[in-house]
C-alpha cells in the first residue's frame, strides 16, 4: 500500500515540500500500525472473525469514498483534440 501515497507526493508541485509530505505519510503509517496492533485483540474478542472483517471492509469503503469525492487529481491532464 505504499505506492499510491508516494506516487501522489512525486506529483506535488512544490519540490521543497515533498520531503515533508513523505515524512507525514510515513509517520501516519507507523501510528496507524501501532493503533491497529493495539486494538485488534479487543476488536477480535468483541466481534470474532466476522466483526474484524466487517470493520476492515467498512474502513476500506470509507477510504475509497474519500478518495473519489475529496482528493483532487494533482496533475491536470490535457485533452488533445
Amino acid at each position: 500500500m505504499k505506492i499510491p501515497p508516494y506516487g501522489t507526493c512525486t506529483h506535488f508541485r512544490m519540490q521543497e515540500k515533498r520531503a515533508t509530505r513523505l515524512g507525514r505519510y510515513d509517520g501516519v503509517e507507523q501510528v496507524a500500525a501501532l493503533i491497529g496492533s493495539a486494538l485488534s485483540p479487543i476488536l477480535f474478542r468483541a466481534g470474532g472473525y466476522s466483526g474484524s472483517f466487517i470493520v476492515g471492509l467498512v474502513g476500506n469503503i470509507l477510504a475509497i469514498l474519500y478518495l473519489v469525492f475529496f482528493v483532487e487529481e494533482p496533475i491536470q491532464r490535457s485533452v488533445h483534440t
